[in-house]
């Protein structure tokens, strides 16, 4: 993501692929990382439906790093016979922090001047941790869900790739040292690495990626990913001069070109037709597999013989994209941030081509002012003597620590909840103003609508007037509950008693408003009415489940309540060890059973129930499931706020970062017929 194979202008590109000269040679190496590139971009502008599979082009760029950086130093060391440590270091220093400091610096202004407190919070330690380069493993930490988009992702979510490469960098020049001095053949220096590769992809293969905690281990974790560098590293020995400075008998031409062919329009595929979430590619080497995949398109980019791959590769507008990856990549993810918090509304595709095209502008400025003459000469080609340099460079350092420090001086989020200005759940929304007019509102559930609806900040929506008839440990099912092939839990008759008395209570509570909730372990089997085990897709408990919903809402409408909402179900952790029920020993059952457990953590089957239900009855869907981002995978965190106390319920936190949207929706019927 951060080498490119020749440093040149890009508005001076050459585009002769078939020259013998250095330049020529790289060009197409340069081209042939345009593609992968520009898929993450418009994947990450809002393209993403259409190419799930965009993250794997990562793994190429990895390859790439991994390739190009080794067979430069094969190169230097056949050349000069030593590998130079020092003026590695300072070359990969002189590319990678000028333009790292330019964002970080505009990153922490901006938090400073404009951010949501929310942001301003996570970004303080995002920047020191993308200054280290240990932002992936600060994503580790924080089980950081890379395919839930919603909510509010760091700003620096993306220099992760950046940490795993400059984790590499550091190690790169004494790997090569090594390989060098222990290994005589090539063959062997070859193998030696690729058994690495293959002990990053079987340590992958021991991770369970159906928890959050296992997920970001396997995406954003060093030994994991380095399978994909390794590849590179692999090929580079094996393509790149001995220790003789002699290079191998090239493969057939014809044999080069056509693999390359392959090899491209096979990874075209990847794209577009592998899903976001495929555990396959964790536990069955799809890592891996995927990225030996485009190892012949970096053989061709390499090879030194003309043919019409390398062509196509170094073609100019490819090879100018490959100049700027750097530039590109490191701003097109703050650019997205900014555009979603500031045009939301945007069409996704004015969307994805305004983003595209702030991305190369602000690329092309950065690499021609500043990053193409520090490269070539140093900073002190900026500013004229080394001394004067010297003073930039740790004065930038320091402005970006200071700045980091008052970005951080924010609230904490428990006195900004005392004060009545929870962070929103949806990013942009207005600052709530209540009504002079109460808008009344009664709810019906189990214990999460009891708690939800009981942690209301009642300061900040001082118009809602709350009647919670919700009792802890009450499904709408009035069935016997089966957790597991042994437990089985009848309902108690405090849930009967409540559900009886509904009817009367909804016409005491003379609501505006009345709001069904309910939990998740709708989504747990049931015993029918004949005895038999019904589970979410067994059609008599639909039409069981639905026959109560008809009762629960009829009973709301003979009190005269007219605004009626059924809320969705929001999703739960994957990880059984979470799962835990007051009284059932279920986690051994459910960690046997991962399909039944997933049911109840991804309901979206009971979801589609109660959406087609609702449109068929005028009733109108709050869709928690929806606003939480739960169609992109469960997060732990929201907006920076910790959602879940526990499996079911709420914390109080993200209970009233809810009633940001929830208060509006509420209102909304009652301010239409205002209108």
């Amino acid at each position: 993501m951060t080498e490119a194979s020749t440093y040149q202008n890009p508005t001076q590109a050459k585009t002769k692929a078939d020259k013998p000269a250095r330049s020529g040679r790289m060009d197409a190496l340069d081209g042939g990382k345009a593609i992968p590139l520009m898929v993450v971009l418009v994947a990450h502008f809002g393209w993403h439906p259409y190419l799930p599979g965009a993250w794997i082009a990562i793994n190429h760029f990895f390859l790439f790093s991994g390739f190009v950086i080794t067979l430069l130093l094969l190169r230097e060391r056949a050349k000069t016979g030593r590998v130079g440590v020092f003026e590695f270091y300072r070359r990969r220093a002189r590319r990678l922090l000028p333009g790292l400091f330019v964002l970080l610096t505009t990153l922490s202004l901006w938090g400073i001047f404009l951010a949501p407190d929310h942001v301003r919070r996570a970004l303080q330690g995002d920047i020191f941790a993308t200054l280290g380069y240990v932002m992936n493993w600060r994503l580790v930490m924080t089980a950081d869900q890379y395919f839930n988009e919603f909510g509010s992702p760091s700003m620096l979510r993306h220099a992760w790739t950046l940490s795993v490469e400059e984790q590499f960098y550091a190690v790169a020049p004494w790997l090569i040292i090594g390989a060098m001095a222990f290994w005589r053949r090539r063959l062997s220096r070859v193998s030696a690495i690729a058994g690495l590769a293959l002990f990053s992809a079987w340590l992958s293969s021991r991770i369970d990626v159906s928890t959050v905690d296992g997920l970001a281990r396997a995406y954003y974790s060093t030994d994991i990913r380095m399978q994909a560098i390794l590849v590179g590293v692999a090929l580079a020995f094996a393509l790149g001069p001995d220790s003789h400075g002699r290079a191998p008998r090239p493969l057939p031409l014809g044999l080069v070109h056509a693999l390359a062919w392959a090899s491209w329009f096979g990874v075209m595929t990847f794209y577009f037709l592998i899903p976001h979430y495929s555990p396959w590619m964790w536990n069955s080497g799809g890592i891996l597999l995927t990225t030996v995949a485009i190892v012949p398109v970096a053989i061709a980019c390499a090879d030194p013989r003309s043919m019409a791959f390398k062509r196509v590769m170094a073609w100019r507008p490819f090879v100018y994209i490959g100049v700027l990856t750097y530039g590109l990549y490191l701003w097109h993810w703050p650019i997205e941030r900014w555009m979603s918090l500031y045009g939301p509304e945007l069409p996704v595709n004015l969307f994805v081509i305004i983003g595209i095209v702030l991305t190369v502008a602000v690329a092309h400025i950065s690499f021609k002012y500043l990053e193409f003459p520090i490269i070539r000469g140093g900073v002190s080609s900026l500013v004229g003597t080394v001394g004067r340099a010297r003073i930039l460079v740790w004065g930038s350092l320091c402005l970006i620590i200071v700045l980091a420090f008052f970005v951080g001086r924010v609230p904490s989020l428990s006195q900004q909840l005392e004060s009545g200005a929870a962070p929103p759940l949806i990013p942009g929304t207005p600052a709530y103003v209540p009504n002079e007019t109460p808008t009344r509102v009664t709810v019906f559930g189990d214990s999460t609508a009891l708690y939800l609806f009981d942690q209301i900040p009642s300061k900040t929506f001082s118009d809602m007037d709350i009647t919670n008839l919700a009792v802890a440990g009450c499904d709408i099912a009035r069935l016997d509950v089966q957790w597991t092939d042994i437990e089985r839990r009848s309902p108690e008759d405090v849930c009967l008693d409540a559900r009886a008395s509904l009817p009367e209570d909804l016409k005491t509570a003379k609501s505006d408003v009345f709001v069904l909730m309910s939990g998740s372990v709708l989504s747990v089997r049931h015993v029918g009415t004949g005895g038999e085990i019904w589970d979410v897709r067994n059609p008599a408990y639909r039409s069981y489940v639905e026959s109560q919903l008809d009762d629960v809402f009829n009973a709301a409408r003979q009190a005269g309540i007219e605004d009626l909402r059924l809320m969705t179900i929001p999703c739960r952790e994957n990880d059984p060890a979470k799962f835990v029920t007051h009284g059932v020993d279920t986690q051994d059952y459910y960690r046997e059973h991962p399909s039944k457990l997933k049911d109840i953590a991804d309901p979206t089957i009971v979801n589609t129930w109660f959406r087609e239900w609702a449109e068929k009855n005028n009733v109108q869907i709050l869709d928690l499931y929806e606003v939480l981002g739960c169609e992109r995978g469960f997060s732990r965190t929201f907006n920076g706020v910790t959602l879940f106390s526990d499996y079911f319920h709420f914390h109080p936190d993200a209970a009233a970062m809810i009633w940001t949207w929830l208060a509006p929706e509420l209102r909304t019927r009652e301010s239409i017929e205002g209108d």
